[in-house]
């Protein structure tokens, strides 16, 4: 008898413990919404999301009044195209009625127009990273050019 109820109490805890963790596990509540997607109540802001990452990063780096304009310079060249500006994504049935080689060719070119944009940024982080002292350019190197993973993790980890 004690061995059933021993069971039975290990059941029981075991059942409450995994009623209590589920609807945690899938609870979407705090998962990719770092301080940027709270604090202004839109996901599809990146332009929005763009300009705060440049506010922290200029704070972060300290900038002389000689380092201003190199800044002015570098943050308009790597701005994001603005939403009339960047190249449509083809129409998916559309693009589905293209054979092999036209889909080839289409995304062929959107890479090619991604690569140009690239270019263009990397000249302006260039020019840019040439005017900092050893120090900035070690808060440059550690906070810009991640992606969204590392911006993520940085908005987490402050």
């Amino acid at each position: 008898m004690k061995r059933i109820s021993g069971r039975l109490l290990t059941a029981v805890l075991l059942a409450g413990a995994l009623g209590a963790a589920i609807p945690a596990a899938y609870s979407n509540e705090g998962w990719g919404q770092g301080r940027c997607y709270k604090e202004r109540g839109a996901k599809g802001d990146h332009a929005a999301r763009f300009e705060d990452r440049q506010i922290l990063l200029h704070a972060k780096l300290k900038l002389t009044p000689e380092q201003e304009p190199a800044w002015n310079t570098f943050a308009g060249k790597i701005k994001p195209a603005a939403a009339d500006e960047r190249a449509e994504r083809p129409d998916p049935e559309e693009f589905a009625k293209l054979t092999a080689p036209e889909r080839m060719e289409a995304m062929l070119a959107g890479m090619k127009a991604r690569e140009e944009r690239m270019t263009t940024h990397l000249d302006a982080v260039k020019e840019f990273y040439a005017v900092l002292t050893p120090e900035q350019q070690k808060v440059f190197d550690a906070e810009f050019g991640h992606g969204m993973r590392g911006f993520a993790y940085r908005m987490h980890r402050d």
